[in-house]
């Protein structure tokens, strides 16, 4: 279980929704769009919108994304598969992902996907985050010109630790913790780490995957972090509501979002 007042906003700037408005659109602050050079993303599938969306808004930015679990000729025979079971919906999309796939990522040098996961240890196909700075050159990485994406199905909690120590270079992140009904108390630990050097900005619950047994917490929670240096005086708390109108769009569109209740205390444990 976990404490949501622990991850309420504070009020940084102005913010931006990037990507579609379902499931693979996150909310980042224009400070983030502003400061970015390079857009790491780990976990995308067959949804690169948030990346697309981040790219069209920032000339000149380098996007290296990450996930073993797909690539183009998967994405064809996803698409002949629902294809041939009458579901033009789901073929739509992969049809949709695949010309995606050939404009954003194939004929665009400034894009580049990687068949790799992103993990604490390195393995045949996986990378540790210190491999991915040193994919992008001998030269350092400049402060705050980096962004991060994590969305890697329960794997952030310990690779978070990895990334902390190279806070310098990262202006901000927007995480998706999974899991929080067995790993919430992890999730906790890993934002007192990070909280030395970000702040969040933002929450979104994923209504795709239910709520906490007994409460009002969503099992996933989309965060996203701004690095301190971005913030001016003492941060204030953002009053909300969460989710924010404007910003926010249910993961599952069918169903309506949660609410979030910023003065929640959870303090049992399973």
């Amino acid at each position: 279980m976990y404490d949501l007042k622990r991850l309420r906003p504070v009020l940084v700037g102005l913010k931006v929704r990037l990507g579609k408005d379902s499931d693979g659109g996150y909310v980042v602050l224009r400070d983030h769009l502003e400061k970015t050079g390079v857009l790491l993303s780990f976990g995308v599938a067959a949804d690169w919108s948030f990346e697309e969306d981040f790219f069209r808004r920032r000339p000149g930015l380098t996007v290296h994304m990450f996930d073993a679990s797909v690539s183009f000729p998967l994405i064809i025979v996803k698409f002949a598969s629902k294809l041939a079971k009458l579901d033009f919906v789901k073929a739509g999309r992969y049809l949709l992902a695949a010309l995606h796939y050939v404009t954003f990522i194939v004929l665009n040098d400034s894009v580049a996907f990687h068949r790799k996961f992103i993990a604490v240890r390195k393995g045949r196909r996986d990378v540790t985050f210190e491999d991915v700075l040193r994919l992008l050159g001998d030269a350092p990485v400049a402060p705050g010109s980096v962004f991060v994406k994590l969305d890697i199905e329960g794997g952030e909690y310990d690779l978070l630790q990895s990334i902390a120590c190279h806070a310098d270079a990262i202006n901000g992140m927007v995480i998706e913790f999974h899991d929080l009904d067995r790993m919430g108390w992890k999730m906790e630990e890993v934002m007192k780490v990070l909280g030395d050097r970000y702040v969040v900005v933002h929450v979104h619950g994923n209504n795709f995957t239910g709520l906490v047994p007994g409460t009002a917490l969503p099992t996933s929670l989309e965060v996203t972090l701004a690095n301190r240096s971005l913030v001016t005086g003492s941060p204030v708390p953002d009053p909300g509501p969460y989710p924010h109108p404007g910003l926010d769009r249910a993961n599952d569109p069918s169903m309506e979002d949660y609410q979030l209740n910023f003065s929640y205390v959870q303090s049992h444990r399973s």
